[in-house]
C-alpha cells in the first residue's frame, strides 16, 4: 500500500517516452497527491518535490516551459536541501536554464548566483560546464555578446574534447 506513489512515478518516465504525456502528469500528479496528503506512511514532503521535478520534465518536453517553472518553483519548496542537495542544484539550474530560454534574460540572471553557489558546493564538472553554457545563454540575451562568444565558445570545444558532438551542437 505504502509503495503506489512509488510506482507511479516508476510509471510516468514510461508515459513520457511514449509521448503519453497527459498520462504521466496524470501519474505525477496523483503521486504528489499521496505523498502530500496520502496515508501516513506514505507522507512525504521530499519525494512530492521529486515528483514534481519528474513532472516538470515532461512539462518542458510538452514545450509548457511556463508550468514547467511554476512546478520548479513548488517543487524547490518541498526538498529537503540536507537529504538532496544535488536535487536543488538540479531545480535551480532548470529554472534558469528554462526563464533564458523563455527570453526572461533578467529574472534568469538574478538566479545566476545563487545557482553558482550550488554549484560550486554541490556540483561535479559537467554540472560546471552546463552552468558555463547558461550563463553564456543570459549573457547572449542581455546583450553581453563578447563575454556570450567567450562562455559559450569554450562549451563548446569542452564537449568536442570530450567526444560529445551532439551537445557541442547544442
Amino acid at each position: 500500500r505504502g509503495y503506489e506513489p512509488v510506482l507511479l512515478v516508476l510509471k510516468a518516465p514510461l508515459r513520457m517516452a511514449q509521448r503519453r504525456f497527459p498520462e504521466a502528469i496524470k501519474l505525477l500528479d496523483q503521486a504528489v497527491a499521496l505523498y502530500l496528503e496520502g496515508e501516513p506512511e506514505q507522507r512525504d514532503p521530499h519525494l512530492a518535490g521529486r515528483s514534481l521535478v519528474a513532472k516538470s520534465a515532461v512539462l518542458i518536453e510538452m514545450g509548457e516551459s511556463e508550468s514547467a517553472i511554476q512546478t520548479l518553483r513548488r517543487a524547490a519548496g518541498l526538498i529537503d536541501p540536507v537529504r538532496d542537495p544535488r536535487l536543488v542544484l538540479c531545480i535551480h539550474h532548470n529554472l534558469v536554464d528554462n526563464l533564458s530560454k523563455m527570453g526572461r534574460h533578467k529574472e534568469a540572471a538574478d538566479l545566476l548566483p545563487e545557482l553558482r553557489d550550488l554549484a560550486a558546493a554541490h556540483g561535479g564538472a559537467l554540472d560546471h560546464l552546463r552552468l558555463r553554457w547558461v550563463e553564456g545563454r543570459v549573457a547572449a540575451g542581455l546583450g553581453e555578446h563578447q563575454r556570450a562568444r567567450q562562455l559559450l565558445t569554450v562549451v563548446r570545444q569542452t564537449f568536442l574534447d570530450a567526444g560529445n558532438p551532439y551537445e557541442a551542437a547544442l
